[in-house]
C-alpha cells in the first residue's frame, strides 16, 4: 500500500509539473515526497538513503558543477529516444562530483552533458560500493584526475554510453560490462570488463584505444 501512495505520490508530482511549464524533481524520504525546481535543491536537503527522481527535461548545474556528498541514489528517466519521447530525456549540462561520503550511491538513467569525477581532489576521491548505470557521459574519471591511483572499492559501470574516454584510476574490484566508450579506456587494474563495446576511428593503430 505504501508503495502504491508513493508511486501516486510522484505521478501527481509530475503531473503539476507539466501544468506548470516546468522540470521538477522528486525527493523521496521515509515515504514522503517532496518536488523541487532544481536539483541541487533536492540534494541539498536529502539524507544518507534517498531517492531523487528527475523527471524528464535539462537542467543547468552551473559552471562549478554538482558535487554529490551524501549516499543517495539518482534516477533519471533515460536517455535514449525509444524510451523518452513523451517526457524527454533527463539532460544535466554540466560535471558530476561524486566525492567521499557518497558511499552505495547510485546514477541512472541520465544524461550528462559534462564529465562524471569522483573526488576534486587527492582527499576525497574514495568512493565505494557505487554504481553507475544506464547514463550518457562525456567522461568518465574514477579518481580526481582519472590517472592518480584511488582506494575506492567496488564501483559498477553498466550499461553506459561514453561518448568520449574512460578513466579507472587504476581503483580496486571494478566491474565494466555492457558499456559503449567512443574513446580510450585507460588506467585500470583489478578491473573485470564483459560485453563492451568498444568505438575506434580511422586513427586506432596510432592512437591506441587502450
Amino acid at each position: 500500500m505504501k508503495k502504491i501512495k508513493f508511486i501516486l505520490l510522484i505521478v501527481i508530482g509530475f503531473m503539476f509539473v507539466g501544468s506548470r511549464a516546468q522540470n521538477m524533481v522528486a525527493l523521496e524520504h521515509a515515504n514522503d515526497v517532496k518536488m523541487y525546481y532544481r536539483l541541487d535543491s533536492a540534494l541539498f536537503y536529502a539524507q544518507n538513503g534517498d531517492n531523487i527522481y528527475v523527471s524528464g527535461g535539462s537542467y543547468d548545474l552551473g559552471a562549478a558543477g554538482l558535487t554529490i556528498d551524501k549516499s543517495v541514489k539518482i534516477y533519471g528517466v533515460g536517455h535514449y529516444p525509444d524510451s523518452t519521447m513523451a517526457t524527454s530525456a533527463s539532460y544535466l549540462n554540466g560535471n558530476l562530483f561524486i566525492v567521499q561520503g557518497a558511499d552505495t550511491g547510485l546514477l541512472t538513467g541520465l544524461f550528462v552533458n559534462g564529465n562524471v569525477t569522483f573526488g576534486k581532489n587527492i582527499t576525497d576521491q574514495v568512493v565505494n560500493n557505487y554504481s553507475i548505470s544506464r547514463c550518457s557521459i562525456d567522461n568518465l574519471y574514477l579518481s580526481f584526475d582519472g590517472s592518480s591511483n584511488s582506494n575506492s572499492q567496488s564501483i559498477m559501470v553498466s550499461e553506459n554510453v561514453f561518448r568520449n574516454e574512460f578513466h579507472g584510476g587504476n581503483i580496486m574490484g571494478l566491474l565494466f560490462e555492457k558499456n559503449i566508450v567512443s574513446g580510450k579506456v585507460r588506467y585500470c587494474n583489478s578491473a573485470l570488463f564483459k560485453n563492451n563495446i568498444f568505438l575506434t576511428n580511422g586513427n586506432c593503430c596510432s592512437d591506441y584505444p587502450f
